[in-house]
């Protein structure tokens, strides 16, 4: 347990990117709890429409900014995942795993100044 956490410590003191995901996640998740109405129901057709388009645009956005197709097809292929889920899951449970999904599948894109401007803009706005 010990060689495990001073593991993540080293981690995190090595790649400032994950102490940044970190606190986004933190921040996201306070937001999704304070700001999302009807957790415990479904998606309508239309909240569900709104909500696959923004992700179809971030994922745009990262296939703009990636240069590694690899990690772009990764990246859309979670994308699409978190699409499905939208009729699969009440809204507060989808709004947690997929902040979560985002946020990993972000972590594994190179990680420059672009894809951080979208780490903070593009998972803020699904839930806008």
């Amino acid at each position: 347990m010990n060689t495990w956490i001073s593991n993540l410590r080293e981690l995190s003191n090595t790649k400032p990117i994950y102490n940044y995901i970190n606190s986004v996640q933190e921040e996201l998740e306070k937001k999704i709890n304070e700001s999302i109405q009807d957790s415990e129901n479904y998606f309508t057709e239309e909240e569900a429409k709104i909500l696959k388009d923004k992700i179809e645009r971030l994922s745009k956005k990262v296939s703009e900014v990636e240069e590694e197709q690899e990690k772009i097809k990764e990246f859309q292929s979670t994308m699409q995942s978190i699409i499905s889920d939208l009729q699969n899951y009440k809204k507060g449970f989808w709004y947690k795993v997929s902040s979560s999904k985002i946020l990993k599948a972000f972590m594994k894109l190179s990680q420059n100044q672009q894809v951080q401007e979208l780490v903070e803009t593009g998972v803020q706005k699904l839930i806008e």
